[in-house]
């Protein structure tokens, strides 16, 4: 797989492994979930609450991992984490057979709520199988695997959406049977196969146990789950208590921008399906651009304040948004958003695990996904008041400006905080060789 030449030898193997897994999943990322919005909208004529409930299902199922957690404490991590995912995925094959909005959203709310039940075990295990010196390039190259499968995947649903035969001159994938009972969209073709993708890269992430040597993430976890010691984290670490208020005021003015674009989009512009497989694959062309240029960085970075810098690439395509009038202005704004999510993905995560204990890691995930969730829960909600209210250009403005004063706090604590610099680097990890 690209770039396992530059892994140390003792996580080369599981590196691949996880390579693969995130390969196959984005193939069904860009396959299916990427449609989701745009099949309710345009195929099944969602109203303004089902487009919320779309859009909030995958933070309801953040904000949910932390009543899990007490239970599955009781699991052994890895397994846990194949198990719940696998389930969430097969979940998928019920899209086909819904006759509505609603139902639509509901199949989608369940497979979010399941697939991210064990996010806290999925982060726990990143930090145990990947050497602190080489954690962000690994994870970095890992995600550029997952673009190429988005890229893949989407232009190959957006063409069987896209085709619309008649009754008396079927289109070629009219011809095809369905492997499960026909929908009003073509879902019926496209599903099976990205559920297929998503359960072969479980395979590839479950021999990962066979291999690392990092740590023992097939045991059951000891660690206490509860709220309050869960909460407790932000009053003994500052730098992530005041990196999480900063977070929560960034992360819910980009969220409610976020939630409007696909809407915006559809209503503004009457965007088609060839155009969003278009814009899916600029925005994994970047994504992956970012994830090869930040994951050689961020290793060696202070953390808090290259939150800063990342969110500047979301500022920048709200003003896209802003000022455009043509679909050439939403491939600019598209491509800003690919290179923002690709470098926010990494520094956001790579700060939590380097801020975490070592003795007690996960609830420091599962305070960020609870942190997380309530800020997607409440976005859409505020998002389409404000829209529909005043309009679209307040919602964009807002986010300007909350960005702005985020960026400056986040600088500040790069300053004040040590706990988003680099650990030094070990003797025996050197630097990772250039291919």
């Amino acid at each position: 797989m690209f770039g396992a030449h530059r892994m140390p030898v003792s996580m080369r193997v599981s590196y691949e492994c996880d390579s693969k897994a995130g390969f196959c999943y984005g193939l069904m990322y860009g396959s299916t979930i990427s449609y989701f919005t745009y099949v309710a909208l345009k195929n099944l004529s969602a109203s303004d609450q089902v487009v919320k409930l779309l859009y909030l299902a995958s933070f309801f199922g953040a904000t949910a991992t932390i009543f899990w957690t007490r239970w599955f404490q009781t699991f052994r991590k890895l397994p846990l984490v194949v198990w719940t995912k696998g389930v969430a995925r097969a979940l998928l094959l019920l899209l086909p057979l819904a006759t509505g909005a609603p139902m639509f959203a509901a199949i989608v709310f369940a497979f979010w709520t399941i697939e991210l039940m064990a996010s806290p075990a999925y982060s726990s295990i990143m930090k145990e199988v990947y050497l602190d010196s080489h954690r962000g390039l690994a994870m970095g190259y890992v995600r550029v695997h997952v673009c190429l499968g988005q890229i893949l995947g989407a232009l190959f649903s957006g063409f069987i959406l896209h085709e619309q035969g008649t009754p008396d001159r079927p289109s070629l994938w009219d011809r095809l049977p369905s492997v499960i009972a026909p929908g009003p969209h073509n879902f019926d073709k496209i599903v099976p196969f990205g559920v297929a993708a998503g359960l072969v890269g479980l395979v590839f992430f479950h021999r990962l146990h066979q291999w690392s040597d990092q740590g023992d993430f097939t045991a059951k976890s000891t660690e206490p789950h509860l709220l309050r010691p869960i909460l407790a984290l932000l009053r003994d670490l500052p730098a992530l208590r005041y990196a999480q208020i900063a977070l929560s005021l960034l992360g819910l003015s980009n969220l409610m921008c976020m939630c409007l674009y696909p809407v915006y989009q559809v209503e503004v512009f009457n965007i088609r399906y060839e155009q969003v497989a278009v814009l899916t694959a600029v925005a994994s062309v970047c994504g992956i651009t970012s994830y090869y240029v930040f994951g050689s960085i961020v290793d060696r970075r202070n953390l808090l304040a290259w939150h800063a810098w990342t969110f500047m690439l979301f500022m920048a395509a709200t003003v896209c948004y802003l000022v455009t009038e043509t679909f050439a202005g939403l491939v600019v704004a598209t491509m800003c958003q690919g290179l923002g999510s690709g470098g926010w993905d990494l520094v956001r995560n790579n700060f939590l695990i380097r801020v975490a204990p070592h003795h007690r890691p996960q609830p420091v995930f599962t305070l960020d996904l609870f942190l997380m969730g309530l800020r997607g829960v409440a976005a859409p909600f505020l998002a389409f008041w404000l829209c529909r209210t005043f309009s679209f250009q307040l919602v964009f403005w807002i986010n300007l400006v909350v960005g702005a004063g985020g960026c400056a706090a986040f600088l500040w604590m790069g300053r004040r905080y040590t706990d988003g610099r680099p650990a030094p680097r070990p003797p025996h990890a050197g630097a990772p060789r250039r291919p």
